[in-house]
């Protein structure tokens, strides 16, 4: 139990409007232990559980992204539209 709770002390949230378009959010399914988020290249709902890939402005901070967190629905769509933003890279 112990470390239940330390988990829950260093949990850090996303603020809505700030760090991601609320639009592109909803409450998951009963049952589901996370929100559905709406992809940023091909606008399909996805679950939370399977989220993985995004487009960050920390990675592409010159490029003209509205949202720190723009959430990608899979590898394809990571692949699709991360050309677009490669011009912005910064390491």
């Amino acid at each position: 139990m112990k470390n239940f709770q330390m988990n829950v002390k260093v949990y850090v949230g996303f603020e809505a409007g700030v760090d991601y378009d609320p639009s592109r959010v909803r409450k998951g399914k009963p049952g589901s232990r996370a929100p559905e988020f709406k992809c940023f290249n091909c606008d399909k709902w996805f679950k939370g559980e399977d989220w993985k890939y995004s487009l960050n402005k920390m990675w592409y901070p010159k490029a003209d992204l509205k949202y720190n967190t723009n959430f990608l629905c899979g590898p394809k769509c990571s692949a699709k539209i991360s050309p677009k933003y490669d011009k912005y890279f910064e390491v």
